[in-house]
């Protein structure tokens, strides 16, 4: 399965936003439990921010003005790169 980090990071704005990634993953952890017994492994694949123009663009947009202290602040302690 595949949900972005912000069930991680919530944050103010994105109520509807993270409560839907977050239903996303609730099936993912409940089948990880019953299969487990199966030799079954369940994961979520959680992307993160990847350093773009697009993402200044949504930063600015949520009023973000350090972007590396936001960047810092993320899951992975920092934002992905194409590379």
């Amino acid at each position: 399965m595949v949900s972005p980090d912000t069930v991680r990071a919530v944050g103010a704005g994105n109520g509807a936003y993270t409560a839907s990634n977050a239903a996303l993953e609730a099936p993912a952890l409940t089948l990880a439990k019953e299969e487990a017994g199966h030799g079954v492994r369940v994961n979520v694949v959680a992307p993160s921010l990847v350093v773009s123009p697009q993402a200044g663009e949504i930063l600015a947009l949520k009023g973000v003005t350090d972007v590396e202290a936001y960047y810092a602040g993320l899951p992975a302690g920092r934002a992905l790169t194409v590379e």
